[in-house]
């Protein structure tokens, strides 16, 4: 169990930056556009000014598809999704492994698949806090679009196609027990008593509104603290009410305040041994005046920032 200190754990960590520009498990377009806009909106510079630490590995590599099924049926990028996550994991097991703190920028949802696969072969006993507007927790049998980046957290508890199992056969299973969700507001038929049945903890965006933000971070700290060694961040843009995301995935309306989600990210950093991050769900289409982006960038720099004016 972690009692420690999480920004003085992580203050020295050279940060990795990964884009992962990928559109194969969505069904709109743009969110591929995610990692080149937060890099042309300032993300490096903001880091710089803030003495960060980092480098920028560029992007992973994507495959070639010629599938005729896309925006048919979504489910037949399963070979795509598969490789990129595969790109994904064994990159952030990499960094991991030289004591860098991984940050991915998506690109869809559907690389926390790859994100986490990475984490884990490095720390079993893993925690995940999930913010976003929806469950992610389709299946293959049950999803009624086909996304994938619908089902990424289902596929990530052992529920995806022959494909996806195939893939995760070998590796270690994340704890539905160690789950957080955080600003759930659109869940779809069955995807409440999916996850509640194997375990994993929702708070909604109504909780947040009703209980406090400080009351459900200190909820969800303690459960992600509970048996497990380190905590790993995945963030869809959509958590966010439009007005502080409008390009954020598939926007919901009444979600979390940015003051909120600063307030939840401080909270998360300074007590838990966070030792990954991803942002995902970043659409340049959909977007106001860049107000996702600089969103986008405004949380990433309150992530890093305090590990260094806290370590004066």
């Amino acid at each position: 169990m972690y009692y420690g200190n999480g920004v003085e754990n992580t203050m020295n960590k050279k940060v990795s930056i990964l884009g992962a520009p990928t559109y194969f498990g969505a069904s709109i377009g743009g969110v591929d556009l995610g990692p080149y806009v937060v890099r042309y909106g300032g993300m490096s510079k903001q880091l710089t000014e803030i003495g960060i630490d980092f480098v920028d590995l560029g992007d992973i590599s994507l495959p070639s598809t010629n599938n005729e099924n896309y925006g048919i049926v979504k489910q037949e990028y399963s070979n795509e999704v598969i490789d990129i996550c595969k790109n994904i994991a064994s990159t952030v097991e990499n960094e991991l492994e030289k004591g860098h703190f991984p940050l991915v920028l998506g690109g869809d949802h559907s690389i926390a698949i790859g994100t986490v696969t990475g984490i884990l072969r490095k720390i079993p006993r893993l925690g995940v806090i999930w913010f976003d507007a929806h469950g992610d927790a389709n299946t293959f049998e049950t999803s009624i679009s086909g996304n994938i980046h619908g089902m990424s957290l289902a596929i990530l508890l052992g529920y995806g196609n022959e494909k996806f199992k195939d893939f995760l056969e070998k590796e270690t299973k994340i704890d539905p027990k160690n789950i957080v969700q955080i600003g759930i507001r659109d869940l779809d038929p069955g995807e409440e008593e999916f996850l509640k049945n194997l375990g994993v903890t929702i708070f909604t965006a109504e909780d947040v509104r009703k209980q406090g933000i400080k009351s459900i971070m200190e909820k969800a700290i303690k459960i992600l603290n509970n048996n497990t060694d380190a905590v790993h961040l995945t963030f869809d843009l959509d958590a966010l009410d439009p007005e502080f995301a409008p390009g954020g995935g598939l926007a919901v309306p009444h979600g979390l305040s940015l003051d909120d989600t600063k307030e939840a990210i401080d909270m998360l950093r300074n007590n838990t041994n966070l030792v990954a991050a991803e942002f995902t769900e970043i659409n340049p289409i959909l977007d106001k005046d860049n107000i996702t982006v600089n969103t986008t960038i405004e949380l990433i720099t309150e992530l890093l920032s305090k590990k260094v004016t806290m370590s004066k």
